[in-house]
Parts: C-alpha cells; structure tokens; sequence
C-alpha cells in the first residue's frame, strides 16, 4: 500500500471513530513527534566527566560493532 493510500485510510478511519479515540490517536502521534527532550544538569556534568575520562585515556570507547561483538 503507497503512502497516498495509507493517508486516505487514515482519513476514513478517523472520520467514523468517536471523539475518544480522537483524541488518544492524537496524543499517541503528537507524544511519538515530540522531540524537545532536554538533558538534565546532572546528564549533561556526566558527559562532561565521561569526555574528560576519555581524553585522559582513563576510558575507552567503543564503535557499534565492536560494542555488539561484546554482547
């Protein structure tokens, strides 16, 4: 099914639904569009820290696939 079609049954579909799950189908698609998730202070002074462990080469880092081969 192409997109155009999908969007189309969408429309159909919340035509004939009632108000309640109206508005759930809204919350579920506004809560999954909502990107403004902010760091706390304390998230952000951990990556400070991790950062400095790193240059220091007190820690290491590891790429995807090396991270994976570890599972």
């Amino acid at each position: 099914m192409e997109t155009i079609e999908k969007r189309q049954k969408l429309h159909e579909y919340i035509d004939s639904i009632n108000d309640e799950k109206v508005n759930a189908l809204f919350t579920i698609l506004k809560s999954n569009n909502d990107n403004s998730y902010q760091y706390s202070a304390e998230d952000i002074n951990m990556f400070y820290k991790r950062r400095e462990r790193y240059l220091k080469g007190d820690s290491k880092s590891y790429s995807v696939e090396e991270a994976f081969d570890q599972v």
